[in-house]
């Protein structure tokens, strides 16, 4: 094989930058969660006269165990044995699924 392509390739990413954006987006989504889940309350009160309550009966719960769940399974993207494009590619895909699931058709079944 040659030399050139056992060559370790060098991406531009930098490890210590993940702390930051960790504890960023951690502040984010903090903030944002009360304001989702009031948002989930107000568009989705129809639902309940159709649609059977969940685990506790409470909507704002069963949309915050349903992003606690999406939230852990994009992070488990991380470890899957694929290659590192692929995990990049099936991230994104992940994310619009979870985008159109959890918000978008809150406003399309009103």
């Amino acid at each position: 094989m040659p030399p050139e392509v056992l060559k370790k390739q060098n991406t531009g990413f930098n490890i210590f930058l993940l702390v930051p954006c960790g504890a960023l987006f951690g502040i984010i989504f903090a903030l944002l969660v009360p304001t989702y889940l009031n948002w989930v309350e107000s568009t989705a009160s129809h639902m309940k006269l159709i649609v059977q309550a969940g685990l506790l009966g409470d909507m704002a719960y069963d949309y915050t165990v349903a992003l606690i769940i999406a939230i852990l399974i994009g992070l488990s993207i991380i470890i899957w044995p694929v290659q590192k494009q692929d995990k990049i590619h099936i991230l994104w895909m992940w994310i619009t699924k979870v985008f159109i699931t959890l918000g978008f058709m809150l406003v399309y079944e009103k």
